[in-house]
């Protein structure tokens, strides 16, 4: 505290003239304690010296052991000389220390003086030292002299040289060398390189380097794949899909596909090598395009959007399941990739996303009810594509809109995004926020959930978990793909071991309280589909029923319990199809006891000249159009 109180006492003598102030530095420099010397250079920023008596000096400092003074005897230095110090600074190059070499580097770099390009160039070229050399070619860019481009190019044939080089290239916006640079993005196997590849060609914005970046979208690195899809949506190129240029900044390839699905008000986007792209529209293949894509094209429309984990499964041969959202149109997408006999392939399922209430569904009132319930199992069932998750997405909206509940759904993907209201809503997303669904499952019990929906009831863990849970007090929803209560009622029993058969019928027969299976169907009396369901509901003959293995029994049940809220899924068909709301044809494929239904395929109605699935004029007749 003394020192540096004498040392503030010395710069305020300095400044009133009362002091030598040169004078006392250089002498201070002299002393052998080190934390004397740094007194005197923080001292020597604060000298005039207009007459250049000083800075000679203080230049035999700069071999300083302390690298600290060093530094600050260099600051004083170069606001005194300016340029004047490149040449002694030149000579500092040949020193035998790495350390005072690469010291001089950086002094060079700092004094961006065109005059010492020659000597920086040499020590880049054959110094010994590996940071001297890259410190060098760096020093080169900081100059912004254009001159030493091609020098720059020169170096970069040194494979250890490339980061440094690109950097130069980049600080120095040459343009002229972005072929060169995009060059390395195919030779090196270098995430680093890469990175900064990309980085340096943004800079230089020469868009006829395009195909060079493309190339690396198919990256095992997540961070080279975004760095390259972020660049090439700043591009303009040719779509192959569409009319004219595509602005990448507001559309990728992937989003253009999928924006032209939702104008073809299209269900699923099929994509596959070697195949037109095919839009499955009410039900019927359209084809996207006539063009046909490559398996390069496939995967460099995939592979952007994939994390390293889910490459690392497609390598390992398992499909991958996420979602996926168009931005600019706020479209949401379920997607599945996989591989098969062509290559890399995938499906997009349209997600709509939006909140619709039972009316608008043609939901009965009997489901509306399921949301009151306090606890028990709740299972949806219908083939792919019949509106299951719209149907649990109306449930969870109705409870969380009338009641004070702590909502958990697993799903596999997020398909409606809920805003908590009464309730508090937690959204799930399996491999996104948790690594499986087994994981997700065991840790769902330990969240206080009032109401859990699992996405999908796919296997033994899932339906045993649901069963658990709904027993334990907790109202469950589910999905499974199945196309009657009965069959619902078999598939989460057969799921078991034989040998816990009996045990799970007597949990299954006390915990489920209902089961609606569903079919969408193509509407006659206007554009659109309509739902047809099955309800069950567990009074005490289906829970002795199922208790006694005689599921087989279920359906005459629930066609004596109408009163109930029942039905069976032949007498809705029925129904719609007196309403003249849909075709008998359909409905006779849809039905389960296809005699009574044999009279309705003589009409000839419902035949392929009635429909226009690939016109871009189809209108939304149904709420469930969009899914």
């Amino acid at each position: 505290s003394i020192r540096n109180r004498a040392g503030q006492a010395l710069a305020k003598l300095g400044a009133e003239g009362k002091v030598d102030i040169a004078r006392a530095v250089i002498w201070l420099l002299r002393s052998s304690d080190t934390n004397a010397r740094r007194i005197a250079v923080d001292l020597a920023g604060n000298v005039e010296d207009p007459e250049g008596h000083f800075w000679p000096k203080l230049l035999s400092f700069l071999h300083d052991d302390d690298w600290w003074i060093r530094e600050r005897v260099t600051d004083a230095l170069m606001k005194m000389m300016g340029h004047q110090l490149t040449r002694y600074v030149v000579g500092y190059l040949s020193d035998p220390s790495d350390v005072v070499r690469r010291w001089a580097i950086d002094v060079l770099m700092h004094l961006q003086d065109p005059q010492a390009l020659g000597a920086i160039y040499q020590s880049a070229q054959h110094d010994s030292d590996w940071w001297v050399r890259e410190k060098a070619v760096e020093a080169l860019g900081a100059t912004k002299d254009r001159r030493v481009v091609p020098y720059i190019l020169e170096l970069m044939k040194e494979p250890e040289l490339h980061w440094s080089c690109i950097r130069a290239l980049e600080l120095l916006e040459a343009r002229e060398a972005a072929a060169h640079v995009a060059g390395l993005l195919q030779t090196t196997d270098s995430v680093d390189i890469q990175l900064i590849a990309l980085q340096c060609l943004d800079t230089l914005n020469d868009i006829e380097q395009a195909n060079a970046v493309m190339a690396v979208v198919r990256s095992p690195n997540v961070q080279v794949r975004k760095e390259a899809f972020e660049l090439l949506k700043k591009w303009e190129f040719q779509s192959q899909y569409g009319a004219g240029t595509m602005e990448l900044h507001q559309n990728s390839p992937l989003d253009r596909l999928l924006l032209k699905v939702h104008e073809m008000r299209g269900e699923d986007l099929i994509i596959a090598p070697n195949r037109k792209p095919y839009v499955k529209c009410m039900g019927k293949l359209v084809p996207l395009s006539e063009n046909t894509a490559s398996l390069e094209q496939i995967q460099g429309i995939l592979m952007p959007h994939l994390s390293a984990i889910q490459i690392e499964k497609l390598e390992n041969l398992i499909d991958i399941d996420f979602s996926y959202k168009v931005e600019s149109a706020n479209l949401r997408f379920r997607v599945n990739v996989f591989h098969q006999h062509g290559g890399l392939s995938a499906v997009f399922r349209a997600i709509s996303g939006s909140l619709l209430s039972f009316e608008d569904l043609g939901l009965p009132q009997t489901i509306a009810n399921f949301g009151k319930l306090k606890h028990g199992l709740v299972v949806v069932g219908g083939p792919t594509g019949s509106g299951k998750s719209t149907t649990l997405g109306a449930l969870i909206d109705s409870i969380n809109r009338n009641y004070e509940r702590h909502i958990i759904s697993l799903e596999d993907p997020i398909e409606i995004v809920h805003k908590s209201e009464r309730s508090l809503i937690t959204q799930r997303e399996i491999g996104t926020h948790t690594s499986s669904f087994t994981h997700a499952l065991r840790a769902t019990l330990r969240q206080d959930p009032d109401v859990i929906l699992v996405g999908e009831m796919r296997d033994l863990d899932a339906i045993s978990f649901a069963i658990t849970a709904a027993e334990t007090g907790h109202l469950v929803f589910g999905t499974l793909h199945t196309v009657s209560a009965e069959s619902t009622v078999d598939r989460m029993i057969n799921a078991f071991p034989a040998a816990q058969h009996t045990q799970v019928r007597s949990m299954l027969a006390q915990s489920l309280r209902a089961v609606v299976c569903q079919f969408l169907l193509r509407r006659k009396d206007q554009p659109g589909r309509c739902l047809a369901t099955e309800i069950m509901i567990n009074n005490g003959a289906i829970s002795n029923l199922i208790r006694k293995s005689k599921q087989h029994q279920i359906p005459s049940t629930i066609g004596t319990s109408r009163d109930q809220g029942m039905q069976l899924m032949d007498a809705d068909l029925m129904r719609l199809y007196r309403a003249g709301m849909v075709y008998g044809d359909e409905v006779y494929m849809k039905a389960k006891k296809k005699s009574d239904f044999e009279a309705l395929m003589d009409e000839g109605e419902h035949t392929e000249e009635n429909m226009s699935y690939g016109s871009m004029e189809i209108v939304v007749g149904s709420s469930f159009n969009e899914k």
